[in-house]
């Protein structure tokens, strides 16, 4: 299923969008208004019926990021607030490096 406005092949105009599998009902694809992309793939069963991609692929622009789920840990309902979301980025290791303005995009964007 496809959700969203149909976009040309060969137009570069691409308009936001959500591809969910048909059959189980899976997200495989979204594109963001900000025409960033995320692939979402080999999906995993964990408990109370949660299913999540192993690996997601995320591309904006000329670059491309691949994430992979490790692991997977059940919390109780009183682990979750949103202080816990309000974290002051660490970027000692990446001062001076080529990435840095890669990665300091990539977490503003998908943080």
């Amino acid at each position: 299923w496809a959700f969203g406005n149909p976009s040309s092949p060969t137009s570069e105009q691409r308009e936001p969008g959500l591809w969910i599998e048909q059959d189980q009902f899976l997200i495989r694809k979204i594109r963001f208004p900000s025409l960033a992309e995320m692939a979402a793939d080999q999906y995993a069963s964990y408990a109370r019926g949660l299913q999540l991609p192993k690996v997601r692929t995320i591309q904006w622009g000329t670059n491309t990021v691949t994430v992979r789920l490790l692991s997977v840990n059940g919390k109780g309902p009183t682990s979750l607030s949103t202080s816990a979301l309000e974290i002051t980025p660490r970027w000692d290791g990446l001062a001076g490096q080529p990435a840095q303005k890669t990665v300091e995009e990539f977490y503003s964007r998908f943080r």
